[in-house]
């Protein structure tokens, strides 16, 4: 999808996806690029699916209409994680297949970072390693990979400014190169 533009401003549609409670509501909150030291103005829709995932035909139309996907998963659940792979990148690639468009980007965003330190939330489970993120990253053939917590603010804004630097720099790769 080609970037809409008015005047001097771009328009781009972020799409966050992932399990109901790994976070992304949380990080969607945010006011983005408050600096001024950017030098192109993006404006960015973002969609939170969070609750959709049992209205496949509603995320399909999502997932075509959206410029950039941030695929979400909390730290501290390996389950989240898991379904990044098995669900949630499963369904988009089902939904490439069914529409003959250029495909949008994918960033992986492991969320609640802070929770690392936690040790109640350890507790529960082994927290997931950055180096793990990563190779789910390569493995998804994401565009990049990031980590951030929405309570301490570390990196919310670099998510954003990743996913759009990305959806503005790299060329749309053809659905045949990806599926």
């Amino acid at each position: 999808m080609a970037a809409a533009t008015t005047g001097d401003v771009i328009r781009k549609r972020m799409m966050l996806v992932g399990d109901a409670d790994c976070g992304n509501l949380t990080i969607s909150c945010f006011s983005l690029f408050s600096r001024a030291s950017l030098y192109l103005e993006v404006e960015l829709t973002l969609v939170n699916t969070q609750g959709l995932d049992d209205y496949d035909r509603f995320l399909d139309e999502q997932y075509q209409d959206a410029d950039i996907i941030l695929l979400c998963f909390s730290v501290v659940n390996l389950v989240s994680l898991q379904n990044v792979v098995a669900k949630w990148y499963a369904q988009w690639q089902y939904a490439l297949k069914h529409h003959p468009r250029t495909i949008n980007f994918i960033v992986l965003v492991g969320l609640e970072s802070d929770l690392r330190q936690d040790g109640d939330a350890r507790k529960k489970q082994q927290p997931i390693s950055p180096e793990e993120g990563r190779k789910i990253a390569e493995r998804i053939k994401a565009s990049g990979y990031i980590e951030c917590s929405a309570k301490t603010k570390e990196n919310v804004e670099k998510v954003f400014e990743m996913a759009t630097r990305i959806s503005l720099e790299e060329e749309p790769r053809r659905r045949a190169e990806t599926i």
